[in-house]
């Protein structure tokens, strides 16, 4: 990854994590499949490429480019590739994407790679420095307005919980039971909001589950807007733990989303910083 104006890589990446996290609304939607990170993946060298300064790419063009995509639906999205490959019998295709950063005309270059099955359909996708994975999900994640709570925390009527799988936004059949028992609720009760909260447990960097916590909400909230009509539902992330553990540990009572119905109107939540 490079970093395209006079200053540290690091304080460059702290403020585009830090700064960034408004440039998508829960309600846009974005898939939950990531360009992943592998050391095994090989990439040209950046001087080989016919678009050497690379193109600038909208953060959600890269994360609506999932596996079983055409090369087509990629044009669309990301343009020719910009190293020497075709279209026929090529199972690879690489970019150089450059991202702002949020601190001004600041931006980084990131080396991205698709990689196509035999039916020429997307299989996966890679980011070549493991940084430009993390900066993209802070660049994807909801914005959270931080707002002054009220002197009395309001006190939700009911609540409801679901887990997720390691590492995963995806919701599976329970949790969309789940959310359907939710809608049947607020449909049928006198509801005025609905607050859905993302939350993981400790393994990997607080950054990325920051952003993982997000995209939880945000899914599980994206789901519940389609059924419950004008209640509202907002999304936030949070750093709480369900089960108190070290850092570094799988629990799956920890990677959930918690569900609140309240019955009367309460300010929008800041995201909780505790860890």
């Amino acid at each position: 990854m490079n970093i395209r104006n006079p200053v540290i890589a690091a304080a460059a990446l702290a403020m585009a994590c830090a700064g960034s996290a408004a440039a998508a609304e829960p309600g846009q939607g974005t898939p939950t499949y990531r360009p992943g990170h592998d050391t095994s993946v090989e990439f040209p060298e950046p001087r080989k490429a016919t678009r050497k300064d690379g193109a600038f790419v909208p953060p959600r063009n890269v994360a609506m480019v999932t596996p079983g995509m055409t090369k087509n639906q990629i044009y669309t999205l990301l343009d020719v590739p910009h190293f020497h490959e075709g279209v026929f019998f090529v199972r690879k295709w690489n970019y150089i994407l450059n991202f702002y950063t949020g601190n001004g005309d600041e931006y980084v270059s990131c080396q991205y790679q698709i990689r196509f099955d035999k039916k020429a359909r997307v299989e996966n996708t890679y980011f070549r420095e493991p940084e430009c994975a993390s900066l993209l999900d802070r660049l994807l994640a909801p914005e959270v307005v931080t707002v002054a709570g009220p002197a009395t925390p309001a006190k939700p009527a009911k609540t409801y919980r679901f887990n997720f799988a390691f590492d995963s936004a995806a919701i599976d059949d329970q949790g969309h039971a789940t959310l359907r028992q939710v809608a049947e609720e607020v449909r049928g009760g006198d509801y005025r909001e609905v607050i859905v909260t993302g939350f993981t447990d400790t393994m990997g960097d607080t950054e990325y589950n920051d952003a993982l916590a997000a995209r939880r909400a945000a899914a599980s909230a994206n789901a519940l807007r389609s059924m419950v009509g004008e209640v509202p539902v907002y999304a936030r992330a949070s750093r709480d733990l369900e089960v108190p553990t070290g850092s570094q540990k799988r629990e799956l009572r920890n990677r959930q989303v918690l569900i609140e119905l309240y019955t009367t109107a309460v300010e929008r939540p800041a995201p909780v910083t505790r860890r």
